[in-house]
């Protein structure tokens, strides 16, 4: 599948996105205006942050605008993406989840609590071919041990997620996510020493830091991190 570049605006103010240029299957018209009624009618309960990577609906205008600078940090090191497995926890949209797939990934686990959320992002994925490639798991981030005992994966996100948590359940989420996964990319919120007491308390000795991120137009910044397991 292609990743194509968009330069759209939000709230007035041109950013850059990635799309899913290609896909499977694409969607009949039904769907897409199935899709599309179903989406503005339930839009303000849907608490969506992240883009939803299609054409479709690359025009949002309520998501925040910096997913493709961390999408951009993340990957600098993954080339190329081929039969890798990658989990999103917290993943909202399934945006890095979804990209991942386009960049070559074999299957994306969504962890996202929103049923709501998920199970449009789940439907969405269908009318493009790529159910198969994607599970939307409907648990909160503290209660998905269970569902990732067991399992291994080569890639894993953590974005907006663990400074929303108490310490000791952000520093047990992110065991949980270390014991199944090689490669972990995680991000504070503006605490960024609680993140590092974060990554201590979870065994992680050698964190690196891929670079800050001006968020909210500059008025927040967060650090964006690789770990190793």
């Amino acid at each position: 599948m292609e990743i194509i570049s968009q330069t759209l605006s939000w709230l007035g103010d041109p950013y850059e996105s990635l799309v899913i240029g290609d896909t499977p299957r694409t969607p009949t018209e039904e769907e897409v205006e199935e899709l599309c009624l179903w989406f503005e009618d339930h839009r303000d309960q849907l608490p969506l942050y992240c883009p939803l990577p299609f054409p479709l609906f690359s025009h949002l205008p309520h998501v925040r605008a910096y997913p493709h600078e961390r999408w951009q940090l993340c990957t600098q090191g993954i080339d190329p993406f081929a039969g890798l497995r990658v989990l999103d926890v917290g993943a909202n949209t399934g945006y890095y989840g979804l990209l991942s797939l386009a960049a070559g990934a074999v299957h994306a686990t969504l962890i996202e609590p929103d049923r709501m959320v998920g199970s449009f992002v789940h439907r969405v994925c269908q009318a493009h071919g790529l159910g198969g490639a994607v599970s939307v798991v409907a648990v909160s981030a503290e209660s998905a041990g269970g569902v990732l005992s067991g399992s291994h994966f080569d890639v894993a996100f953590v974005f907006s997620l663990l400074h929303h948590l108490p310490e000791q359940a952000a520093v047990s989420v992110l065991k949980n996510i270390l014991q199944c996964s090689r490669t972990v990319f995680l991000e504070s919120g503006d605490d960024h020493e609680l993140l590092q007491v974060i990554i201590r308390k979870a065994g992680i000795t050698e964190p690196r830091l891929l670079g800050t991120l001006p968020v909210n137009h500059g008025l927040n910044m967060r650090q964006v991190w690789e770990a190793h397991r």
